[in-house]
C-alpha cells in the first residue's frame, strides 16, 4: 500500500457511505481517525417502518465525523419500489448529488461496504459509491481513492487478493472499548451485537479491513450467479411478505448500466 493511499485513509478528506444506519459501526475506529463525511442511503426502517437514524446520528457524532446532505434519504420500501419499477433517474440524481458534494468537499477517499450479495440495497450502495467517486473525480480534476470493507465477513480473516492489497487498522484496547461502547449504545442493534460477541468473542472486532474497490471485477462476479438475496426474497414472496422478487439481472444490472453511462 502506497503512502498516498494510507494518507487518504486517515489524513486526507474522506467520505463514508453506507446502505443502512448501523453499518458505520463496522469501521468505527477508522471513522474516529478519518472523521469522514457520512452518507446513509436509507433510514433503516425496513418492513417495520421504524427509522434508526437517531442512533446513527449519535454514532457519527461520537466518532467526530460529519453528516452528509444524503443522510437517511430514502426508506427501504422506497428503494425496493424504485428498483422494481426501474426508476433509474432517482439513483442517477442521487449519484450526481453525492459527486457534487464530494467534489466541493475535496474528498480524496471514499469508503463503502462491499457487495456481498446479501441485499440489493447493500450492493447498490457499493456501486453508487464507486460511480459517485468517479464522477466527483471528473468534476474536481483530482483522483479519489475508492475502498470497501466487508459488512458480513470477518475483518480479521482474508484470502487471496484481499489479504495482500487491503489495509488493516489494528485497534488499541482503548479503540476497541470505544467501538464496543458505540455498538452497545445503538439499541436497535443490541441483540445482533450481543449475538456476534457471544459467538465470536472480541478478537474479530480488533481489526478493520479496508480494500481498494474494483467495480468491474465486482460487477463480473455478480453477473456469474444469482445472489443470496434473490433466494431469500423468493421465500418471503411465498410467505406473502413481499409481492415480487428483486432480481439482479432484471432490476439491479440495468440500474448499474444507467449509473455507469451517466458518469
Amino acid at each position: 500500500m502506497t503512502r498516498s493511499l494510507l494518507l487518504s485513509l486517515s489524513e486526507a478528506p474522506a467520505a463514508l457511505i453506507v446502505a443502512h444506519p448501523g453499518h458505520e459501526l463496522r469501521v468505527f475506529a477508522w471513522m474516529e481517525k478519518a472523521r469522514p463525511l457520512v452518507s446513509v442511503l436509507t433510514d433503516g426502517s425496513g418492513r417495520e417502518g421504524i427509522s434508526r437514524m437517531d442512533s446513527t446520528e449519535r454514532t457519527v457524532a461520537q466518532a467526530g465525523a460529519k453528516k452528509s446532505a444524503v443522510f437517511g434519504r430514502l426508506s427501504d420500501r422506497e428503494i425496493y419500489r424504485a428498483l422494481l419499477r426501474g426508476e433509474h433517474t432517482l439513483f442517477v440524481e442521487l449519484m450526481d448529488e453525492l459527486a457534487a458534494e464530494w467534489a466541493r468537499a475535496n474528498i480524496a477517499c471514499v469508503v463503502a461496504e462491499a457487495a456481498e450479495g446479501h441485499s440489493p440495497t447493500h450492493d447498490l450502495c457499493r456501486f453508487l459509491a464507486g460511480f459517485s467517486a468517479r464522477k466527483a473525480a471528473r468534476l474536481s480534476g483530482r483522483p479519489i481513492a475508492d475502498f470497501e470493507y466487508p459488512l458480513l465477513a470477518r475483518h480479521d480473516v482474508a484470502a487471496g487478493d484481499a489479504a495482500s492489497e487491503s489495509v488493516c487498522i489494528e485497534l488499541t484496547e482503548d479503540d476497541l472499548q470505544r467501538k464496543l461502547a458505540a455498538a452497545h449504545d445503538y439499541p436497535e442493534l443490541a441483540t445482533e451485537v450481543e449475538i456476534a460477541i457471544t459467538a465470536l468473542g472480541f478478537d474479530p472486532f480488533r481489526i478493520e479491513r479496508l480494500t481498494p474497490a474494483d467495480l468491474e471485477k465486482t460487477w463480473a462476479r455478480l453477473d456469474e450467479r444469482a445472489p443470496f438475496y434473490e433466494r431469500q426474497a423468493e421465500k418471503l414472496v411465498a410467505q406473502g411478505v413481499y409481492s415480487e422478487v428483486i432480481r439482479y439481472r432484471k432490476h439491479l444490472a440495468p440500474l448499474l448500466d444507467a449509473l455507469a453511462s451517466n458518469i
